[in-house]
């Protein structure tokens, strides 16, 4: 899914540049190298939808029995 979405980002730069920016306004005035804690991605609405979106676009294969 990880790769899914890493295309997904890279073939819309508006998605990416929004994405970032979502980031951007959660994590502002901290440490460029601190990392978003579980109550920062829960804020991050955008980023839930790219993860939707990316999973609806490239669903996973279904298991073969």
């Amino acid at each position: 899914m990880v790769n899914s979405q890493s295309l997904a980002l890279k073939s819309y730069l508006t998605v990416t540049c929004q994405l970032y920016r979502e980031i951007e306004d959660i994590m502002e005035g901290r440490p460029l190298d601190e990392q978003p804690n579980h109550d920062d991605i829960s804020k991050m609405e955008y980023l839930e939808w790219v993860i939707n979106e990316t999973m609806r676009l490239y669903p996973a294969a279904p298991r073969s029995v």
